[in-house]
């Protein structure tokens, strides 16, 4: 993976301070960070198709935002095999403390519950958060809703580079962090761009590993 181009693309796009101002602004607006989403998502796509790995303009902001939601939306059912036992047990053990002579032992067994639950929705949202950027990519590419629901499809991209789309989470990660601290030592103000540059170097390095996921596919 070309881990420099990740970061030097970005500074060689003339417009890249009006770009990145508007992505800054968007998520400071909360919704808006939706459509940051899917910008980045348009980033990773022209990159896994070997096209020009310029900022892409913000004359589609329609077409991000409704990208950025199915991302939103799809992550939301892929979670619910522990969103909804949570909230499930949470109403089971409201309802039987009301009744309950002594709540004292059912609140403990709800604390040891909660534990239990906490460690298996760490696990499942490792699970989630590394088919994240395959499924960037697909619906950037303009896969459907219903069909990027399974999640095989994210995994079969995923499995065919896992090293790849790891090695981009990690500096991802390591960029985030140290741009949030750049960010933060310029009076708070750098934050949201510091954000909006760490996705930038998200898009591209998933972009790089969505490539080879499909050179080793292809390949088999």
């Amino acid at each position: 993976m070309n881990l420099e181009r990740s970061f030097s693309y970005i500074w060689e796009d003339k417009d890249w301070i009006t770009k990145i101002l508007i992505a800054s602004a968007l998520m400071l607006t909360g919704i808006g960070g939706i459509a940051v989403i899917g910008w980045v998502a348009e980033i990773a796509r022209r990159v896994a198709h070997g096209e020009e790995d310029t900022l892409p303009e913000w004359d589609r902001i329609g077409d991000f935002f409704l990208i950025g939601l199915k991302y939103m939306g799809i992550s939301l059912i892929w979670a619910l095999p522990i969103i909804l036992p949570i909230i499930l047990i949470s109403i089971v053990f409201a309802g039987g403390s009301m009744i309950a002579d002594d709540p004292g032992p059912l609140f403990a067994a709800f604390g040891l519950v909660n534990v239990c639950i906490a460690m298996l929705a760490m696990i499942f949202g490792l699970a989630i958060s590394l088919l994240v950027p395959p499924l960037l990519v697909l619906l950037a590419e303009g896969e459907s809703f219903s069909k990027l629901i399974n999640p095989k499809h994210a995994w079969e991209l995923f499995k065919a580079n896992a090293g790849g789309y790891i090695v981009a989470m990690l500096i991802t990660w390591l960029a985030s962090t140290v741009l949030a601290m750049v960010g933060t030592l310029l009076c708070g103000i750098g934050v949201l761009p510091a954000g909006v540059v760490s996705q930038l170097i998200m898009g591209h390095l998933t972009g790089q590993a969505t490539a080879q996921a499909r050179e080793n596919i292809e390949s088999l």
